[in-house]
């Protein structure tokens, strides 16, 4: 079984091959091209990428499906619906992206854009954490959100947020940025450096904390509209439309 990913990405390479008219070329030998067809075709194992590293982990399907059990039975994360929410969310989603056209918040383009009609289910997967337990490694969940109903309104919301991302004083770029800050404290023999990690980051995050903060700093900013702030967090607490840019 090939990773949602793996596959995704070797469909749009394949598709942009396509548009540019080029002859395929294929490095590989015919048993070397058998062996990855076999490998493929394999439904006992499961092929996916470490979760760091870069390297390409191979799993006993069995192995692989116990740990996506153990990690959706979780029951502090993860709970079991009666039934297939898709088409309430899609109305909802609809309806309020109809609102914001309505009243100017978004042009013709980027409704159009916003509006998925026919939205993918979001499918989950993890990623064997090797560096971890090299022989029962344990899985980083992801929901791959690729064309979901949430997918495009979270790259507009993103593209919003990003900026104010960037004046928090939390904000660390990546490694070279942390590296340029610790350069400005002056050392002292009695400081400890500490760091930490959040196990299931995002799960953790708790819906209605996370927007009154996104509220706060919107609140801030003068270069959004009052009527476009609102829209972004939802008329009001009791909203349920407020949380539905979580929901990937």
């Amino acid at each position: 079984m090939m990773s949602a990913e793996i596959s995704t990405f070797d469909k749009m390479v394949t598709r942009e091959m396509e548009k540019m008219k080029i002859g395929k070329k294929n490095n590989l030998s015919k048993k070397e091209r058998k062996a990855l067809d076999e490998l493929r075709e394999d439904d006992s194992i499961t092929i996916k990428p470490a979760d760091k590293g870069g390297g390409i982990v191979i799993l006993s399907t069995e192995r692989y499906e116990e740990e996506s059990l153990k990690i959706l039975n979780d029951p502090e994360t993860y709970i079991k619906l009666r039934k297939d929410p898709t088409e309430d969310i899609v109305a909802k989603f609809h309806q309020y992206l109809d609102e914001g056209e309505m009243v100017g918040i978004l042009n013709d383009k980027e409704h159009k854009y916003l509006k998925i009609l026919h939205p993918q289910r979001p499918t989950f997967y993890h990623l064997p954490k090797v560096h971890k337990d090299p022989v029962n490694p344990p899985g980083r969940p992801i929901i791959s959100g690729i064309d979901s109903i949430s997918s495009r309104v979270s790259e507009y919301i993103d593209k919003i947020l990003q900026p104010i991302v960037l004046k928090t004083k939390y904000h660390l770029k990546d490694t070279l940025s942390a590296i340029q800050e610790l350069e400005k404290i002056s050392w002292q023999e009695d400081y400890i450096l500490v760091t930490c990690d959040v196990k299931s980051l995002y799960s953790n995050i708790p819906h209605k904390e996370g927007m009154e903060s996104i509220k706060r700093h919107l609140e801030g900013e003068t270069d959004i509209p009052p009527e476009q702030k609102r829209f972004h967090t939802g008329r009001n607490k009791a909203d349920t439309r407020e949380q539905l840019f979580f929901i990937q």
